[in-house]
């Protein structure tokens, strides 16, 4: 398991643990919730038990809608008036069984006749002669509930339904204490998210450093073992040819053998592949300047013999454009990349090199006329020593990408069989003097 997923899975897990912790304290609220309806529910029916028992159902007979006067009505409102003051109540209300308010504390609510639902299950529930509570209602941003219950006649039946409120005022706490919980959750992913995008930025930052410290460290030592083994294998290398020099003109001349020329393109080769072992293990020093981007290309051009020249296809969008950058580099790179586009082109087909500015940036994009390189093969291309030609290194394409960095840059290759292969290389056009 790499560093870098192991700081993925214990972020996750911090953010299941926070995430976790946040239901937890909903939940929590919920059950406080539900218990403070519990209890007040509890109250409000057994309060309604006790005060429907002590309604006389004489008393009962005598009530009447709009007869205020009566002693009965009179003996019954100060009864609820000192049960509501004790006990804490909102309103205590005793309705006929149609509906119409027979006695009410306090008496401001004969006034508010619709307040009572007639229709509702709870009414309902009272006629039929059993208890039963409503849930917590919002009523002009105070929270009550209510009980309704039977009152009894002397016959049995049900004379009237009493219908006692109480304000739940736990329920104004716990409303705000679900919108600080929830800007509170809010913050809290927002504040995870910021310190999320820091630490990946981090953790990239410092995977990419231990994998350069890594890689500097294998360089150092592919340097030292390439540098003794270039040395060691460039003397042989040389007495051979010379060798092959000297046979050649003392028998050559009467016995002309094609092994005369083809001894020294072999050692052509073998020097090709140090030099190239040499150049991935050495890190080159920047030397940048300021140079013109048409003037860079003419120069890239004169590279190549007229038959290879006449087949690349340039396009500068500026021309006139001045980049600031390590104009060797960037030029080993371009060749490179071009070499292998005229190799995978058949002969004559075209090679193109389109350079496009965007955002301060330089796009270099090289398309040939070849195969295309296979998906499975894609994300090797760029590993050392990785090649698909017989008489190739593999280091090419990896010295030019890790060129690219040195110059803040990279390399992508957009490819599919039958259709080519293009290669972008993008650089900042004003490169600092120490690459990021």
């Amino acid at each position: 398991m790499t560093n870098k997923r192991r700081y993925i899975i214990f972020f996750w897990i911090g953010i299941a643990v926070i995430l976790m912790m946040n239901i937890l304290l909903w939940v929590y609220v919920n059950q406080v919730e539900s218990r403070f309806s519990n209890e007040l529910k509890t109250r409000l029916l057994s309060n309604n038990r006790s005060l429907s028992r002590l309604i006389d159902p004489e008393t009962l007979s005598f009530l009447a809608p709009g007869q205020h006067n009566a002693p009965e009505y009179i003996a019954t409102l100060l009864t609820y008036d000192d049960i509501r003051r004790q006990d804490s109540l909102q309103s205590i209300i005793l309705l006929s069984p149609s509906g119409d308010m027979l006695v009410a504390s306090p008496e401001a609510l004969l006034v508010q006749k619709s307040s009572i639902d007639k229709e509702s299950a709870a009414f309902k529930t009272a006629l039929n002669g059993r208890f039963s509570s409503t849930a917590p209602q919002e009523i002009d941003g105070s929270w009550f509930m209510s009980s309704y219950g039977p009152v009894f006649d002397s016959d049995g039946f049900v004379g009237a339904v009493q219908v006692i409120e109480a304000r739940a005022s736990y329920f104004d706490t716990l409303s705000e204490l679900r919108r600080q919980l929830f800007l509170f959750s809010i913050l809290n992913f927002i504040l995870i998210a910021i310190i999320a995008a820091l630490l990946f930025r981090m953790i990239d930052r410092m995977v990419r450093y231990q994998a350069t410290l890594k890689d500097n460290e294998h360089l150092v030592q592919l340097g030292t073992m390439a540098a003794s083994v270039a040395h060691e294998l460039r003397n042989p290398l040389g007495i051979i040819e010379g060798s092959n020099d000297l046979i050649r003109r003392k028998y050559g001349r009467d016995n002309p053998d094609e092994l005369f020329d083809y001894i020294p393109d072999e050692i052509k080769r073998l020097n090709l592949l140090i030099d190239d072992f040499l150049k991935f293990s050495r890190t080159p020093q920047l030397r940048i300047r300021e140079m013109e981007l048409g003037f860079f290309i003419d120069k890239i051009k004169l590279n190549y013999p007229p038959e290879q020249s006449r087949r690349l296809q340039i396009t500068l969008e500026k021309p006139e454009l001045t980049l600031r950058t390590d104009g060797d580099m960037l030029e080993q790179i371009l060749l490179n990349i071009l070499r292998n586009a005229f190799e995978a082109s058949p002969p004559q087909a075209p090679v193109s090199l389109h350079v496009v500015s965007k955002k301060k940036r330089l796009h270099f994009k090289i398309q040939d006329q070849g195969p295309g390189i296979p998906p499975q093969e894609q994300d090797k291309i760029f590993q050392p020593f990785f090649t698909t030609k017989q008489r190739g290194t593999g280091l090419g394409l990896a010295i030019s990408q890790r060129t690219a960095r040195l110059l803040s840059g990279r390399i992508t290759l957009y490819s599919e069989p039958g259709k080519g292969a293009l290669f972008i290389l993008d650089i900042p056009q004003f490169l600092k003097e120490v690459p990021d």
